[in-house]
């Protein structure tokens, strides 16, 4: 089970690295966009983003929110390749 303080401490850092999300339902969320997740006590609210990104922060069309106790695991990705 994943800890709100180590969920919390990979998304500060930087550069960010994306996300996978593991549920113990077999499902998983991808997390590109560190700023649009909450990290709360009891639960995580994972952002959704808008399928185009709103200029010039990303932004949630929805949040799904999970218990601590329903997510197994949390998986590190390769970074994105900046686009320039």
């Amino acid at each position: 089970m994943v800890k709100p303080e180590e969920m919390k401490a990979l998304l500060k850092q930087r550069p960010f690295r994306p996300l996978r999300v593991h549920v113990n339902d077999g499902t998983s969320y991808d997390i590109i966009y560190p700023e649009i997740n909450l990290v709360a006590s009891d639960t995580f609210a994972i952002g959704v983003p808008l399928a185009v990104r709103a200029e010039p922060w990303p932004m949630a069309q929805r949040h799904m929110l999970l218990g601590w106790e329903v997510i197994d695991r949390v998986e590190v990705l390769p970074a994105v390749p900046s686009s320039t």
